[in-house]
Parts: structure tokens; C-alpha cells; sequence
């Protein structure tokens, strides 16, 4: 037997039996690295802006135009420009939340499970993100609320207090 098939043969039956326990295998690109790298390059853009908090009694959105010629805005400004940068660069999938981050009220872009907060210049995995609790969610195509979904095991689904994204017409408040 060739030296060579014996290395081989064990690589391929080792990959084999490791399928069903998915195994990570080292990879040169994924189908999401062009999305990440706009995000990234959208929330060093983000950064580079001063945040800057509104008066509450003021409740007209700030255009990303505006906030890149002050240079600065509150974070539905920040995370309007973020999402704005993002959909611009091709990035699908992604909405501006507003909730509640710890107890004070607060905006941030969603994407694929993950929270981008332009704000605090963080992005965090869904699980991680605990301290976030959104209320409400704007897209492309329209305007959502959402709701606590509890799974059958009396936990919620996925972080400690996981949402789930329906229409806004639906009935309920936000906690």
C-alpha cells in the first residue's frame, strides 16, 4: 500500500464520522463574509459620530444625512444611519429596533441574531444580548411588534427574554 492512502483514508473516515456531530471545519469565505464587512465598515463609520441624547419632548427621526453633516445624534439617529450604511452596502435581513436596553429606553439595528448598537459601538450575539429588549421593529417593508414566545418547556426561546418579530396590527404592550 502507497503511504500517502493510508493518511487519506483515515482523514476521510474521520470527517465522515464527524458529520453527524457537527464538526467545524476550517473554511476560506463564507456566504455572510461580504455582509459582515459591511457592517464593519458601517459601524466604524458609526464610531466616528458623537453620540448625543435628544430631548425627550423631540420626537422627529433624525435622516442619516443630517446626522453625518452634525456629525452626532442620539441613538435612533446612530442606529438609523447604521441601518441606512448597511441596506446601502446590500445587507439584507436587517431592521431598527427600539426597547429597552437595561431600563432606559433605547434604538439598535438587528441583524441575523445579532445586535448592533451604534451607540455603545458593540455587536453582540442574540444569547449575549440579554440586556436588550426590544418593543418594536421598522424595515423595509413595514413596521413590527414583538411579542414574548415562550417555548413548551416553560423557557423562553433562545436569550432570556427573546422576542418574536409579527405585524404591528397584533394586540399587546411592551414590558
Amino acid at each position: 500500500m502507497r503511504s500517502g492512502v493510508v493518511p487519506s483514508l483515515i482523514c476521510v473516515l474521520l470527517v465522515a464520522g464527524c458529520i453527524g456531530h457537527y464538526t467545524a471545519v476550517p473554511v476560506e469565505r463564507t456566504p455572510y463574509d461580504r455582509e459582515w464587512d459591511v457592517i464593519r465598515r458601517s459601524m466604524d463609520d458609526a464610531a466616528r459620530l458623537e453620540y448625543r441624547r435628544r430631548p425627550s419632548a423631540e420626537r422627529l427621526w433624525q435622516p442619516p444625512a443630517l446626522t453625518v453633516a452634525t456629525g452626532r445624534g442620539d441613538c435612533t439617529a446612530l442606529a438609523t444611519f447604521l441601518y441606512y450604511r448597511m441596506r446601502k452596502g446590500g445587507v439584507k435581513n436587517g431592521r431598527i429596533v427600539f426597547g429597552f436596553m437595561g431600563a432606559n429606553w433605547h434604538a439598535w439595528v438587528e441583524w441575523r441574531g445579532y445586535v448592533l448598537d451604534p451607540t455603545i459601538h458593540a455587536i453582540a450575539a442574540m444569547p449575549d444580548a440579554s440586556d436588550y429588549r426590544p418593543c418594536w421593529g421598522y424595515d423595509r417593508r413595514g413596521r413590527y411588534r414583538y411579542i414574548e414566545t415562550p417555548s413548551g418547556d416553560g423557557e423562553p426561546h433562545g436569550r432570556g427574554n427573546h422576542m418574536f418579530l409579527i405585524n404591528a396590527t397584533a394586540s399587546g404592550t411592551c414590558r
